[in-house]
């Protein structure tokens, strides 16, 4: 068992043992604000917009393809129901239990559509719900794109703007 260090004073008693650690030199002269923005900044910290973005447009890339009509249909259906944490566990599902609501009267022709979102990981429902909120239907991959991407890629088309064909 590790001896008791015995009380702390000065920084340590603000920032906790860590702080020490990152100023050596000034452990008895740290000052009040560095040693709060030392434990805001740690527990404050969220991944940059632009980088959640990313992630979640690497994410869509991912799902299969639907008709854009059904995209745009879904972006609607995501954009008048209300999601709050509980979607958190399972959004595919509960998308795929929307999605059956909202077109009993359809038929079968969104079946496809339910059984898409309910086969979705937590991310690519969740990089689905972002997009359909944003009214980003664009981003969302539909079977003619796919197509289009693929015969560029066939035919040393660029379809991403990246000059160099090893990063397609």
């Amino acid at each position: 068992m590790a001896p008791d260090p015995g009380p702390t004073s000065g920084p340590a008693e603000f920032g906790g043992p860590g702080i020490s650690r990152l100023f050596p030199r000034y452990e008895d002269s740290v000052s009040m604000p560095a040693v709060l923005l030392f434990r805001v900044g740690r527990a404050g910290r969220i991944v940059p917009g632009d980088i959640l973005q990313a992630f979640l447009a690497a994410e869509l890339r991912s799902v299969s393809p639907l008709p854009g009509a059904r995209w745009e249909w879904l972006g609607v259906l995501v954009r008048t129901i209300r999601i709050d944490r509980s979607w958190s566990e399972r959004p595919g599902s509960l998308l795929a239990d929307a999605v059956r609501r909202a077109s009993l009267d359809r038929g079968a022709e969104f079946a496809e559509l339910a059984e898409a979102c309910a086969a979705w990981t937590r991310v690519q429902a969740l990089a689905v719900i972002d997009a359909c909120q944003r009214d980003d239907i664009a981003a969302l991959p539909t079977r003619d794109r796919v197509q289009q991407t693929a015969d560029a890629r066939d035919f040393g088309v660029d379809p991403t703007g990246d000059a160099d064909p090893r990063r397609w």
